[in-house]
């Protein structure tokens, strides 16, 4: 989880997928991936426009990503397959992304925090970001994030003769296998030049003696409190508050750099979701105009068949011709959702409609499960 040191506080990863932000975030025990972003990547943000997206996909819902922000659309990565099923046809090459998108969404499921191990940690210098991130078992620091706090540039210090004597003695040292895994350069909205721990402390202590002290006390908070303060601070100086810590005990001391990181996002999570949980159900039930069934099953925390067939038993649904219908006075409840296919071109069609519970008719259905089940 990506830590702000902000009051306007970002609650969501970006992981990469070819080279393109996907943000990623989780609320209710759920992993949600930020629609327009998988829309992009496939090439169709009209999908968005005409609501396709959203009716392709079971899952979708509103969540919130960042906030004080408004909610954006999202989805379970189950739904990726869904999403892409129609538009993976329309070549062999649209096929190898899709196909591509859809094993990424797999891994997501399988194993999320294989992938969110990988995801930055930002503190604030002086109203500056300050990037650390874990890759390949090393810690890397963003060098352009270091630079910008003084109006410098990595590059500049990294052709310095004096520079390069240290990097050669971390290789000689072993602190380093080699002099290219010292240096990354990424482009994107997590690019920049990153450099491995040992080059960041240095770099600081070159750029300014506060910022080296700063760098070290944050560095020594993750590895020996298993606290991060998120006060912004200029200097090295903490203000500690009951409130804004959680207790260390909660939270085993990490042995190396990775696991220090790893448990300051661990952290940070834990503390946003109980803080927006009643924000998130608020934004999650008002910002929707229509609901599936298997939405307001998720809410009951009951499956969609067991929902199904207590509907059916109450009179309010019926089968007709394999498919459930909600006959006479009842089917006010529900509303027309039109369903859109858009071509490689952003000419969409509508090729056909679903039925959707309302929102009356998803207060009518949690009243009466609650009031034969709640009791009991």
């Amino acid at each position: 989880m990506t830590i702000m040191n902000d009051d306007k506080q970002q609650k969501y990863n970006e992981v990469d997928f070819r080279n393109r932000p996907v943000r990623i975030t989780r609320e209710y025990n759920q992993v949600w991936l930020c629609l327009y972003d998988l829309c992009k990547i496939i090439k169709r943000p009209v999908m968005m426009e005409t609501k396709e997206a959203m009716n392709l996909c079971p899952s979708s819902t509103k969540i919130i990503f960042r906030t004080d922000d408004k909610p954006l659309w999202a989805i379970a990565p189950r739904d990726v397959r869904k999403l892409v099923h129609l538009v993976k046809k329309e070549n062999s090459q649209m096929k190898r992304l899709c196909e591509e998108l859809e094993t990424w969404a797999g891994r997501l499921m399988e194993n999320v925090e294989a992938v969110l191990q990988e995801v930055p940690v930002v503190f604030n210098y002086q109203d500056h970001p300050v990037t650390f991130k874990a890759a390949n078992g090393k810690t890397m620091v963003n060098a352009t994030n270091m630079a910008k706090c003084f109006g410098g540039n990595p590059a500049e210090w990294l052709h310095k003769a004096s520079t390069k004597r240290f990097r050669y003695a971390l290789v000689n040292e072993g602190k380093s296998a080699s002099l290219g895994e010292q240096v990354i350069t990424n482009r994107g909205t997590a690019g920049g030049t990153w450099i491995q721990e040992e080059l960041a402390i240095e770099y600081a202590r070159q750029l300014s003696p506060e910022f080296s002290i700063w760098c070290n006390e944050r560095i020594g908070e993750l590895m020996t409190q298993g606290t991060v303060s998120l006060n912004d601070e200029s200097t090295g100086h903490h203000q500690h508050d009951e409130q804004s810590e959680t207790p260390a005990e909660n939270f085993p001391v990490p042995k190396t750099f990775e696991e220090a990181l790893l448990l300051a996002a661990n952290q940070q999570k834990q503390l946003a979701e109980s803080r927006h949980k009643v924000e998130f159900y608020n934004r999650f039930i008002e910002d929707r105009d229509w609901f599936k069934t298997t939405t307001i099953a998720d809410e009951l925390q009951v499956t969609p068949s067991t929902l199904n067939r207590f509907l059916e038993e109450e009179g309010i649904i019926r089968k007709e011709k394999g498919q459930w219908v909600v006959p006479g006075f009842h089917s006010a409840l529900q509303c027309e959702v039109p369903y859109y296919w858009t071509n490689a071109k952003g000419k969409s069609y509508k090729m056909g409609g679903a039925r959707r519970w309302t929102q009356d008719g998803r207060e009518f259905i949690i009243e009466l499960w609650n009031k034969k089940h709640i009791s009991k």
